[in-house]
């Protein structure tokens, strides 16, 4: 699913625009192998920057990333 989620948006960034993705997964699967996938199959666009959080006290583990 999150394949066609990136894949579906991607048409829709502006020129020099981002796009966000973001989980709330820790799983490798779900998150930088999504991205590095994506960046694949998607050349023009590039990895700006990403985090994986883990579950703390404060929150639930979450991944984010630029592109």
């Amino acid at each position: 699913m999150q394949k066609r989620i990136l894949d579906s948006l991607a048409v829709l960034v502006r020129p020099g625009g981002y796009l966000i993705y973001s989980t709330c997964s820790i799983e490798e699967e779900e998150d930088r192998t999504q991205i590095d996938a994506f960046l694949y199959r998607n050349g023009y666009f590039e990895l700006v920057k990403d985090r994986l959080l883990f579950p703390s006290a404060a929150h639930d583990g979450a991944y984010c990333a630029v592109l």
